[in-house]
């Protein structure tokens, strides 16, 4: 290394910064394109599918609630609207389900 001259000297160390900058860059670009590989795989499929889940937990919920009232009413037309409600969230929650699968 004593033997060479300066000019020679500065352009081996930018040769040895560009390579490096260049090597640092690609393994960048390589971890950015892993992370929009992980973000597309949230919106694409777990995201929807905890919007399903959220939306049959509420649906079961309000079930519940229309099942007490169903156990707790005399009124045979309030019982007969009550499982008609029954069923109409018995039927969206099918749906929503086939939808998760």
């Amino acid at each position: 290394m004593n033997n060479l001259k300066i000019g020679t000297r500065v352009a081996a160390g930018f040769a040895i910064t560009t390579l490096l900058t260049a090597i640092l860059g690609i393994l960048s670009y390589s971890q950015i394109s892993n992370i929009n590989k992980a973000s597309e795989e949230v919106t694409g499929n777990t995201l929807p599918s905890v919007i399903v889940i959220s939306e049959i937990k509420a649906n079961v919920e309000s079930q519940q609630a229309f099942m007490l009232r169903h156990a707790l009413s005399t009124d045979a037309d309030k019982k007969a609207e009550l499982e008609k409600q029954i069923a109409d969230v018995r039927a969206r929650n099918a749906v929503l389900f086939q939808k998760y699968e």
